[in-house]
């Protein structure tokens, strides 16, 4: 039996439609995880205790990352590296002063593989570039539990941030996440 054999078990299920019963753990899986034919009961943060899980994760991560991401060119025939576009550094080589490409692209992909998607907030900041002054772009990572995407009526999606300490929960809209 797998983890997902108990929402297939006609014992819960409250009538032949496959319904199962206002007492059935399937309702309360998301909160408290779900019970195994062991007796254990098993949520998301629970299973990331499990070492083999853990590495498999951090195989994929980490091979991804190593992938260089560069920003490129598209001429009549065939691509070209594009080192002069604004955010060829911020995506291939340092996103932000904290994390390097690497550290950055493994977050990324690891909030993908075991949250709900990946979050960062789009930050400008002024430099001089050559002699001129430039905007640029810093992606700072955020963690996904602290993220609510919130649509509004005219369809234009608006994420709600809540900071680490419990403070008031910030607004940005889909041009800064």
């Amino acid at each position: 039996m797998g983890l997902f054999a108990n929402m297939q078990r006609p014992s819960l299920m409250a009538n032949k439609g496959g319904t199962p019963g206002p007492y059935a753990d399937f309702w309360y899986d998301a909160l408290s995880g779900m019970m195994l034919d062991g007796g254990i009961r098993v949520n998301a943060d629970k299973l990331l205790t499990i070492p083999p899980l853990w590495r498999g994760i951090r195989m994929y991560t980490d091979n991804l990352a190593s992938f260089p991401a560069a920003v490129y060119e598209r001429l009549k025939v065939g691509v070209r590296k594009a080192p002069e576009h604004p955010e060829y550094y911020t995506l291939g080589l340092r996103p932000n002063p904290n994390n390097d490409r690497y550290q950055y692209w493994c977050t990324v992909m690891l909030h993908a593989l075991i949250a709900k998607g990946h979050f960062s907030l789009k930050q400008y900041v002024p430099e001089v570039r050559g002699g001129r002054p430039v905007r640029r772009l810093q992606l700072w990572p955020l963690h996904p539990d602290r993220v609510t995407p919130k649509r509004r009526p005219d369809r234009v999606v608006d994420f709600e941030v809540r900071t680490e300490n419990g403070g008031e929960p910030k607004t940005y809209g889909q041009d800064e996440i």
